[in-house]
């Protein structure tokens, strides 16, 4: 009986100190619950990122409560003593109107990066007779900018190589295209020039000639290369081109077809018409 009441009581405390070691985790995780939710997770930094540079000129801006007269109010006073408008000062500044205005009613958020305002600034007080570095210390300290002049680097794109080569390509391209222009007009001038009809001028006889006796002598000049024919009867050139034969008449009208002709060229014709009349002693006999 001892040994069993031994035995329970060890069971017993196994299981009350089991119970024991389980409440104590359950409180470690409670806390530990309570400190991870504390912690952003990353889910929720990558929901919410910060917002890029988005211009290499960055001004923090911090607003001064100040009951005593503002830069904007001294400007905006020396312009009323100086009796000119907004639109006056703007053209004698070439400053835009609205930037004025921004600089007299102390809204510094509707002005440009701090290095182009304190130019601004600085040629509206020189309009308006003031102290220039007065003004600038003023717009500083009322300003309480923070410039951030320092321009986010971004990747430069690496040119591609082709594009170097676009122009040289063209350029290729116009002189090819140049010389075979070249090349189709000089072989259409030999072309031209081979088959281009040969010259031909007919000395004697004159058209229209009229004579009495039955022969008459053709001479006339044509190229050295090129073949005549008188009547279809071919007739011997010398050197220079110059040619002469003679022709058997008939009585009445005759007809003279000369032509001449070189190598795959055109045939160029002349003609000739001779008339040959009755002789008088013949007629009288």
């Amino acid at each position: 009986m001892l040994k069993m009441q031994k035995v329970e009581r060890k069971k017993t405390v196994r299981r009350d100190n089991k119970g024991l070691g389980g409440q104590e985790w359950a409180e470690w995780a409670r806390v530990l619950e309570i400190f991870i939710k504390r912690i952003p997770s990353p889910l929720q930094t990558l929901a919410h990122p910060a917002n890029p540079l988005d211009s290499t000129t960055m001004s923090f801006v911090i607003r001064k409560l100040e009951d005593g007269e503002t830069l904007g109010k001294r400007l905006k006073a020396m312009r009323a003593g100086s009796g000119l408008t907004l639109s006056e000062m703007s053209g004698k500044t070439k400053v835009r109107k609205h930037h004025l205005a921004a600089f007299e009613a102390d809204a510094f958020d509707k002005l440009p990066a701090p290095m182009y305002a304190r130019q601004y600034l600085k040629s509206y007080v020189r309009a308006l007779g003031g102290d220039p570095d007065y003004f600038l210390r003023r717009f500083d300290d009322e300003r309480g900018t923070c410039d951030y002049l320092e321009g986010a680097r971004l990747p430069v794109e690496r040119p591609r190589s082709s594009l170097f080569f676009v122009s040289s390509r063209f350029l290729s391209a116009s002189v090819f295209a140049l010389a075979m222009l070249a090349v189709v007009g000089y072989l259409g001038l030999e072309v031209r020039a081979v088959t281009a009809p040969p010259e031909l001028v007919i000395m004697d006889p004159a058209d229209g000639f009229s004579t009495d006796s039955a022969i008459v002598k053709v001479h006339g000049h044509t190229h050295p290369e090129a073949r005549v024919y008188v009547n279809g009867v071919t007739v011997i050139t010398d050197a220079a081109g110059d040619f002469s034969t003679e022709v058997q008449l008939e009585r009445g009208l005759n007809l003279l077809e000369i032509q001449g002709t070189k190598r795959y060229s055109r045939t160029k014709t002349v003609y000739r018409r001779i008339v040959l009349t009755e002789n008088k002693q013949t007629a009288a006999r």
